[in-house]
C-alpha cells in the first residue's frame, strides 16, 4: 500500500472515529476558544484534542474550516452555523461578529490575546516562510516579503496589520462577559503556566487533576513540539522561538514610532504598557 493510500485510510479512520465520540459527547457545554493568529491557536487546539480532555469531560473538538478573522459574509454566515455540545478551536473572529453568532445559552468563552508588537514580527516570519500557503494572500504576501530587505517587510507587516489589530484587540478587551475569559499569550506560556491554564480550565468547567494538567503542559511544551529549548530560534518553523517580548530584537525606532502612530493606546488598552514611552 502506497503512502497516498495509507493517508487516505488514516483521514477515512479519523472521520469515523470522531462521528463515533460525536455521538457520544457530553451535552450542555459548548466551548469557544476565539483568538487573533499567531497566539498559540494550534497550540490550545492540539491541548484541547488530547486523549485526556476527552476521557474525562467527554468533550469533543471542532476546527471551524479555513476560518479567519474577516468582514468577508460568506465566511461570517458559515460561523453562523456551528455546533454546540463540542470546544470549537480556533475561532479567529472579532467580538462584535462572536456577539451576533447564534449560540446556546449556556455556553463558556475564552479570548487568547497576545503583545501586538509580537504579534507583528511572528506575522512577519509566518508569512515569509512557515504559514501553510491555504490562501492566495498568504503567496501574495511570501513573495513581497522575500523581495525585501528584513526592515522593510517588518514595515510592511506593522503598515498592513496594526489597524486591523487595533479593532480586533480592543474589541474584546472593552467587552463585559461573564461567559468570556480573556487570557494573554504571555501568561500561558510564561512561568506561571500551571496556575494560568488551570484558571483557564475552571472557567470552562473542565475536571482534571493537577497530575493531568502537569501531564498535558508538559506533553505539549515548547521543547516537546518544536525539538528545540524556548527562546531557541528557528525562523522557518511554525513554532519559532516561543518567548514575550521578541519585537525588542527587531523593531527600530521608526518602527516603534510608526506602531504607535497607527496603535493609538491600544497597549494601554490591554494592559502591555502604563503609557506610550516605550
Amino acid at each position: 500500500m502506497g503512502k497516498s493510500s495509507l493517508t487516505i485510510t488514516t483521514r477515512i479512520s479519523n472521520k469515523f472515529l470522531w462521528y463515533y465520540k460525536y455521538l457520544f459527547r457530553s451535552h450542555g457545554k459548548t466551548i469557544y476558544h476565539c483568538c487573533i493568529q499567531k497566539s498559540g491557536s494550534q497550540w490550545f487546539k492540539k491541548v484541547f484534542s488530547d486523549k485526556i480532555i476527552w476521557q474525562q469531560n467527554k468533550l469533543l473538538i471542532y476546527d471551524p474550516a479555513n476560518n479567519f478573522i474577516t468582514e468577508d459574509q460568506t465566511v461570517l454566515q458559515k460561523l453562523k452555523k456551528l455546533p454546540k455540545d463540542i470546544i470549537i478551536s480556533p475561532l479567529y473572529i472579532r467580538y462584535p461578529e462572536f456577539d451576533e453568532l447564534h449560540k446556546p445559552e449556556t455556553y463558556k468563552a475564552f479570548y487568547i490575546a497576545r503583545d501586538p508588537r509580537d504579534l507583528i514580527i511572528s506575522n512577519y516570519f509566518s508569512l515569509k516562510y512557515s504559514h501553510d500557503p491555504y490562501h492566495e494572500y498568504i503567496l501574495m504576501m511570501r513573495e513581497k516579503l522575500n523581495s525585501m530587505s528584513q526592515d522593510d517587510g517588518i514595515t510592511e507587516i506593522i503598515n498592513s496589520f496594526t489597524k486591523g489589530t487595533k479593532i480586533t484587540l480592543e474589541g474584546w478587551f472593552t467587552q463585559k462577559s461573564e461567559k468570556i475569559k480573556l487570557i494573554k499569550y504571555e501568561d500561558i506560556f510564561g512561568a506561571k503556566q500551571f496556575a494560568f491554564f488551570s484558571e483557564l480550565l475552571d472557567h470552562c468547567d473542565i475536571t482534571l487533576t493537577n497530575s493531568e494538567i502537569n501531564t498535558l503542559l508538559d506533553k505539549y511544551s515548547f521543547q516537546k513540539i518544536s525539538g528545540r529549548k524556548q527562546g531557541s530560534e528557528d525562523i522557518k518553523h511554525h513554532y519559532r522561538k516561543g518567548i514575550p517580548g521578541d519585537w525588542k530584537n527587531y523593531f527600530t525606532d521608526q518602527q516603534k514610532d510608526l506602531f504607535k502612530d497607527l496603535s493609538g493606546k491600544l497597549l494601554i488598552t490591554c494592559g502591555y504598557e502604563k503609557d506610550n514611552n516605550w
